[in-house]
């Protein structure tokens, strides 16, 4: 189920109390660096027991997760480049496109690294695999600030620079009132949400020996003291009977036969008990949801992309202004296919070619999680064949649709182009059967989908304004095999 709206509590904490937890609210305002720091925390007293904080939780955790992937991937595709109607011939300003939306894919993948680790967690626990997302924009306070599919701009990079920020950022006090506007709104961290997980994974009386093992252990030790508020620590900490070391089969793993990953920097963790999941959590955690200063985190990235670099290997300039050149193509914001056909937001997509490669991509895009969702339900060579299919729809069809979505009309009148939905299917539809027994209606989901991307492909192939290279690329995987 959707994480639920939580009602959220505010803890004052002082600078000489609870000094790990300082910095996870950011203020606009550089004269209160020096104030009270106001943390809020869920208010979880309607989850009594351990195992239900740990679901809702990492349910919680996946939907951000899975919403800054897409977020991440569209201000990647929103960015020009020498193909598109809105050309970029400048070689200099095409280079730094390239670094920038490089970067940006990158990060992007690190999400689905985070979102795949979070399921293995879930998996650990024997709890409900997430892979839920509302639509562009949610409504729910569990993000760092309010999410939105849209083209990269000054303004959207500071909020990911400070989204992505340890407590212990320094010197991005500019970044952080660009961030959060005149008016003092906050950013929220989603190191929050991790802290609280791992306080729920940690043993009932360890939390004074974990805070020795690094900065992620002494934010979960001082969020603690927060939380025991609402409750004692016995509603908070996990029993050793709740972890399920036979799950370790199921989780997805990096490697030649499952997922290959090369780069380093994508994290796909598992688990087999409680510190392992522990020191999961502290490693998505420094990564990218504000623990902590590490190398090539994402915090250092976009804050490069920001301020540009000096480095003799990678010389970049800083992220320009609106007033000195757009990076980006003039794409909505939150582009939507209308559900009844009847347009009623600025993303509107009514173009109606632009619309069909939109219901395509939203297709492509309900594969992927079903296949992802698949694979981590079954074992042996079906589990290979769903990851295979993930890893194509990822890296060709969304790819390859995205792209070509962000060159085309988003209306028949009118300037301006569409962009990837990124539409999350119905939730009747968007998890699998969880019962082995069921594994036949899985296939047959998937079947469903491929169809009626056949049929639109096919529609599609008989307009003169679509690209016939871009549909024959479309054209391929088109099958599947259904056993």
């Amino acid at each position: 189920m959707p994480t639920p709206e939580f009602r959220w509590i505010r803890y004052t904490v002082e600078r000489s109390h609870l000094p790990a937890l300082r910095g996870l609210t950011f203020l606009a305002a550089p004269e209160l660096v020096e104030a009270p720091t106001v943390i809020e925390l869920p208010d979880l007293t309607d989850y009594p027991t351990p195992i239900q904080k740990a679901e809702v939780l990492l349910h919680g955790a996946a939907e951000v997760e899975h919403a800054l992937l897409v977020q991440y991937l569209y201000a990647a595709y929103s960015l020009r480049n020498e193909r598109d109607p809105e050309k970029e011939t400048d070689q200099q300003r095409l280079d730094q496109l390239r670094q920038w939306r490089g970067t940006i894919v990158e990060i992007a993948k690190e999400e689905m690294g985070h979102l795949l680790s979070v399921q293995n967690l879930l998996l650990l626990l024997g709890l409900p695999l997430s892979l839920e997302r509302e639509e562009m924009p949610p409504r729910k306070k569990l993000f760092p600030f309010p999410l939105n599919l849209e083209p990269l701009s000054r303004l959207s990079l500071a909020k990911y620079v400070v989204a992505e920020a340890p407590p212990d950022a320094e010197g991005i006090e500019d970044i952080v009132k660009l961030a959060t506007g005149a008016a003092g709104q906050a950013i929220n961290h989603v190191g929050v949400l991790y802290a609280l997980l791992g306080l729920v994974l940690t043993k009932e009386g360890d939390l004074d020996k974990h805070s020795t093992r690094g900065a992620w252990y002494k934010i979960v030790k001082d969020i603690g003291q927060l939380a025991f508020k609402q409750q004692i620590p016995a509603f908070w900490h996990l029993p050793d009977t709740a972890f399920h070391p036979d799950s370790f089969d199921q989780q997805a793993k990096i490697s030649d036969d499952e997922w290959p990953v090369r780069n380093a920097e994508i994290l796909i963790l598992n688990a087999h008990n409680r510190d392992e999941a522990l020191e999961a959590l502290s490693k998505i955690s420094t990564q990218g949801e504000g623990a902590g200063i590490e190398d090539n985190s994402h915090f250092e990235r976009f804050l490069a992309a920001f301020r540009g670099s000096a480095s003799p290997a990678m010389p970049a300039p800083p992220f320009p202004g609106d007033a000195d050149w757009q990076p980006a193509r003039t794409v909505p914001v939150n582009p939507r296919v209308p559900k009844d056909g009847t347009p009623i937001s600025p993303g509107d997509i009514t173009h109606p070619t632009t619309l069909k490669l939109a219901r395509l991509a939203d297709l492509r895009y309900a594969l992927l999680l079903g296949y992802l969702e698949h694979s981590l339900l079954v074992r042996g060579a079906d589990r290979s064949f769903l990851i295979i299919q993930a890893i194509y729809e990822m890296s060709a069809q969304i790819r390859l649709l995205a792209r070509e979505l962000v060159t085309k009309p988003l209306r028949p009148e009118g300037s301006g182009f569409a962009g990837p939905p990124f539409t999350p299917p119905p939730l009747s539809e968007l998890h699998l059967p969880p019962k082995p027994e069921d594994d036949r209606e899985r296939w047959g989901l998937h079947q469903k989908r491929l169809q009626q991307a056949i049929q639109l492909a096919t529609i599609l192939g008989r307009n003169t304004d679509t690209d016939q290279t871009t549909l024959a690329e479309i054209a391929k995987h088109l099958t599947i095999n259904t056993h």
